[in-house]
């Protein structure tokens, strides 16, 4: 699989979803509806009730990232 070319905003809020399922509310506030929605659109997370959670391809794409 390609790697996806994340914008430091996408790549900031991908890993933040990744390290942790509860979020600060100045996390919340950072991860704005345009971000969530390009990685959404990117299959690299996922809604689960209230909250974000990064699918296996969004974790994936972390791993290669470091």
């Amino acid at each position: 699989m390609p790697r996806l070319n994340l914008s430091p905003l996408e790549r900031a809020a991908l890993y933040t979803l990744l390290r942790r399922r509860l979020l600060f509310k100045w996390e919340q506030e950072a991860l704005t509806d345009d971000i969530t929605r390009s990685l959404e659109e990117k299959g690299l997370i996922a809604r689960d009730g209230e909250q974000w959670q990064i699918t296996e391809k969004g974790a994936r794409q972390v791993t290669r990232q470091r």
